[in-house]
């Protein structure tokens, strides 16, 4: 992680970016971030026993990442400079249905931790934080705002709470950005292209007043999605995407 060659070649390339003006820069490290590399050193279910069983060793752990973490970010922002308009973080806490952790323990043991590694970046850059976390989050929403969170993705609308969009609009559209939403579940390789309209424009509708929305798949769009449904999206976007 301390090694500044790793992020040698960013300058040049936000740089070039930066002069073509043409978008706006989002960029990240390519590293895990503290939950989700604690899941691949010791697995789902080992880490989740320890925060349970054995909390002082599972916070000592997730401290240790993240201060790696930090170490490879900070080289990252140096690199970067002004050049950036968004900085990408991000970690998996929710399912379809519900948290992998409750709230109490996100917040006595992980929301510090990110707490902290969001004051690390807004001390060294004015870009805003993108934070990245999957599944059914809405309990969670405010601890992100909380922590200084500006753009919050994916908007899993097949996961629990945040399938109602108008409740999330109501409850903290003034306070955070929505990024997603457009399912990639069920509308975008299993509808049909007006399908596909419609529920951009569904969502435009709800999330888009008074700004406050990026739209966006809500994942990666896969190979089962037809081309003619990506197709539809975009045209979607032009032809709803004017607030």
């Amino acid at each position: 992680m301390n090694d500044p060659t790793r992020v040698a070649h960013v300058k040049a390339q936000a740089k070039k970016l930066a002069e073509e003006n043409q978008y706006s820069i989002m960029a990240t490290p390519w590293l895990l971030f503290p939950f989700e590399r604690s899941f691949a050193m010791q697995g789902m279910d080992k880490i989740l026993l320890n925060l349970a069983m054995v909390p002082d060793f599972a916070e000592a752990l997730l401290k240790k990442i993240a201060e790696q973490c930090k170490i490879l970010m900070g080289h990252f922002l140096n690199e970067l400079g002004d050049n950036v308009d968004i900085i990408k973080i991000g970690d998996d806490l929710g399912t379809q249905e519900s948290l992998m952790i409750s709230p109490k323990m996100y917040r006595q043991i992980l929301k510090p931790i990110h707490a902290d590694f969001i004051s690390f970046i807004k001390e060294r850059t004015k870009a805003k934080v993108f934070f990245h976390t999957d599944g059914d989050v809405f309990p969670l929403i405010p601890d992100f705002i909380e922590m200084g969170v500006d753009i919050l993705n994916p908007i899993q609308t097949s996961t629990g709470k945040l399938a109602d969009l108008p409740e999330l609009k109501k409850q903290f559209g003034r306070k955070i950005i929505f990024c997603g939403a457009i399912d990639t579940h069920h509308y975008l390789p299993n509808g049909t292209p007006e399908d596909v309209r419609q529920e951009v424009k569904r969502v435009i509708e709800i999330l888009g007043p008074g700004g406050g929305y990026m739209l966006s798949s809500v994942h990666t769009i896969m190979n089962d999605v037809p081309a003619e449904n990506i197709l539809a999206m975009v045209n979607a976007v032009e032809e709803f995407g004017k607030y």
